[in-house]
């Protein structure tokens, strides 16, 4: 005899590293001995859910389902981890078991995880999941109350709740009450952060702060080196304050990849992202922990600043690790056979000491160190690293002057004008790149860049004899070209001129060349 078989079929999502990948859940009962099973390729934190799904609906009023329920995830053939399914599949056995009953044709698509007495809780992962959302029709969507952040930068259309109950009586109404969630322009979001450095701080210290203003304008990655206290550190704070507010739409990327490992005390920020590491750091957390996909420092600074301090003093392998993002401005992360590609476009910004006991740049002060001491310290760094590096700022200990306005009181507030000048040259590269995904002088990928830079043949043949005497590689000319095309947006110049080059060569590298080998 066979037994009757009850099947409903309802939506739900998961994060495929940086990937939203739409999953349909298939539940079916039928008569039998009691037993509860999910299948689809799930994790222990994924069939653990029974548990709870079986105490939040009873808590919740409801009557748990008897017999035989088989609950399917597809794709089958995909790993899923995580609660985010709870919501959904306790939906879905309220439908199967008549408990809950539908408008025909009604389509859900639920996620939160749920707690035993009932609540819905939010979930890592959320404003990725919430990309499938976007243009769906018919769809009644819930969702917990407090993923309303990633439902604002996706801009869906559905009903937060916070409990199953909620849920329940939301999706019965004849009428989906649903709402439609946007960012708003004029939101406080929007307004620039203060800082607490600013750019008139830097005493004594006027190439770095020509070479600050270069790097934000262009999205340059630049490389400090100069004593203790010269003043290295405050330069890379004070860069972030050069930096214009995120744009609408790298709120959303640089959100999502901090929702990827955080469901709480998370907040909407225009503000871009700020990272510190130290010689210490471990490559997993430098790039990504494979094991649950949680970003690394690498991911986090997308859309903004990676500060590395005491650049010499790390391993070769992390200094290795850092070349890729800074020439592809993405990192690639193999997991299970699988490819992960995740955006990682930062300006780097390194500081160091020219030596070991860090005096060696300093007439007045005798450094201890050998020259071959100072070779190997120095060459930690490797040439095709400092290839990659688009601007050199020594920094000296500063004069009497200079130090004794340096411990006065500052009222002065220079940032947000050299901010102001940054945001107008964005606005020049915006323009000027609006056929090319990437919209700053440093990162545009272009074949032939003397003719999108408009390089005249003044410029171009300077620049071709400098890098013939300095031994520039063809990323070096290159890296030059860029420079140069930042600082003529700077003088509000439409063409690359020499002078703009010979500006930009003096942010070369020399340094390593000449501060390696013995005076």
């Amino acid at each position: 005899m066979s037994r009757k078989q009850n099947v409903i079929r309802l939506y739900s999502g998961f994060a495929d590293g940086a990937i939203a990948v739409k999953s349909e859940i298939e539940i079916s009962q039928t008569s039998g001995i009691p037993n509860f099973d999910i299948i689809g390729l799930c994790d222990s934190s994924i069939r653990e859910s029974r548990g709870r799904i079986r105490a939040a609906i009873n808590a919740s009023g409801f009557v748990m389902p008897k017999g035989q329920i088989t609950v399917n995830i597809s794709p089958a053939y995909m790993h899923k981890s995580g609660s985010a399914f709870d919501l959904a599949i306790a939906i879905g056995l309220l439908i199967v078991s008549n408990q809950l009953s539908l408008p025909t044709g009604t389509d859900i698509y639920a996620e939160g995880e749920l707690s035993l007495d009932g609540k819905v809780k939010s979930t890592p992962g959320s404003a990725i999941r919430f990309r499938l959302l976007n243009n769906t029709n018919n769809l009644r969507i819930v969702f917990p109350l407090t993923e309303t952040d990633s439902a604002r930068i996706n801009s869906i259309e559905g009903y937060p709740v916070s409990t199953l109950k909620e849920a329940v009586e939301t999706l019965s109404l004849p009428v989906f009450p649903s709402r439609k969630f946007i960012l708003n322009n004029t939101e406080n979001i929007f307004t620039p952060c203060e800082e607490d450095t600013d750019i008139s701080i830097l005493k004594g210290q006027e190439k770095t702060v020509r070479a600050l203003l270069i790097a934000a304008a262009g999205w340059h990655n630049l490389l400090l080196v100069g004593s203790p206290g010269a003043g290295k550190t405050l330069a890379g704070r004070i860069l972030h304050s050069l930096l214009p507010p995120l744009y609408p739409e790298e709120i959303e990327e640089v959100y999502s990849v901090r929702n990827m490992y955080s469901d709480s005390n998370l907040l909407l920020s225009s503000q871009r992202p700020y990272r510190y590491i130290h010689q210490l750091i471990a490559p997993n957390k430098l790039i990504c922990n494979g094991l649950n996909m949680s970003p690394g420092e690498l991911l986090l600074a997308n859309r903004g600043i990676l500060f590395a301090d005491e650049l010499c003093e790390f391993s070769g392998r992390i200094i290795d690790l850092l070349r890729e993002p800074m020439e592809d401005n993405r990192i690639n992360i193999l997991k299970d056979g699988q490819t992960y590609t995740f955006n990682s476009n930062f300006i780097f910004i390194g500081a160091t000491n020219p030596c070991k006991c860090g005096m060696y740049m300093e007439p007045s002060h005798k450094c201890s160190c050998t020259p071959g001491a100072r070779h190997r310290y120095l060459s930690k760094l490797s040439g095709p690293f400092l290839d990659r590096i688009d601007l050199f700022s020594e920094l000296h200990m500063i004069d009497e002057k200079a130090l004794k306005n340096s411990v006065k009181n500052n009222s002065e507030n220079k940032s947000p004008e050299y901010r102001k000048k940054v945001s107008e040259v964005w606005e020049i590269c915006k323009e000027r790149y609006k056929a090319y995904p990437d919209k700053n002088n440093g990162t545009v990928i272009e074949d032939n860049l003397t003719e999108l830079f408009r390089v005249n043949s003044n410029a171009l043949e300077s620049a071709v004899k400098l890098s013939t005497i300095n031994g520039y590689s063809a990323r070096g000319i290159n890296r030059l070209l860029r420079v140069s095309r930042t600082i003529a947006d700077l003088n509000n110049d439409k063409d690359v001129e020499n002078k703009h080059v010979m500006e930009a060569q003096l942010y070369k590298n020399r340094i390593f060349n000449q501060w390696s080998k013995n005076k």
